[in-house]
């Protein structure tokens, strides 16, 4: 379970920084565009968390399932369909560009919020209530190495990479998260 949590976090700044560094270029002010891309994603993700926190508990193994693979889906989508959505709206006006970039990346974020709620739920679940404050030490020190990594793998070998990465990451999670 401590790896479940461990690699979320990572993932979720690891794109973090890959969306900024994107989303960069199709709003031109990078100042700006760290604020808007956080923004986006903090909001999503907390909605993402609002919203898992109504679910049935019998189902949560199969609701995590299901999220990674809409993540995946999701970032694979994006990774190589983001440069021809950016091509086509470069001309417009700046405020509608912020606009899409928040609706884009929230939605993303949406998902993106829901897997580390529904992790504390199985500790819950099992009865392992002691452990949730380690999962949270966890999840914070996981969003350094997160980043550090991230920009390893950016610079070594493209940002397009560094959401593969992360991709395939949840792609395992996906495929063991009903044996934990």
């Amino acid at each position: 379970m401590v790896s479940f949590f461990k690699v979320f976090r990572r993932i979720f700044y690891a794109w973090t920084r890959v969306f900024i560094q994107k989303f960069i270029l199709f709003l031109g002010q990078p100042g700006l565009s760290i604020y808007i891309i956080l923004f986006a994603l903090i909001i999503g993700s907390g909605l993402g968390s609002i919203f898992i926190g109504k679910i049935d508990l019998d189902q949560v193994k199969r609701i995590i399932s299901i999220i990674c693979l809409i993540i995946c889906v999701l970032v694979i989508f994006y990774n190589y369909l983001l440069p021809f959505f950016f091509n086509f709206f470069l001309d417009t006006n700046f405020i509608i560009r912020i606009i899409l970039a928040v609706g884009i990346v929230s939605f993303l974020g949406l998902f993106m919020g829901m897997p580390f709620p529904l992790w504390i739920k199985c500790l819950k679940i099992k009865r392992l209530e002691r452990n949730i404050p380690w999962m949270y030490g966890i999840n914070t020190v996981s969003s350094v190495l997160g980043s550090a990594f991230t920009m390893v793998i950016s610079l070594k070998f493209g940002f397009s990479e560094s959401l593969l990465t992360g991709t395939f990451c949840y792609f395992i999670i996906l495929i063991f998260s009903g044996f934990e």
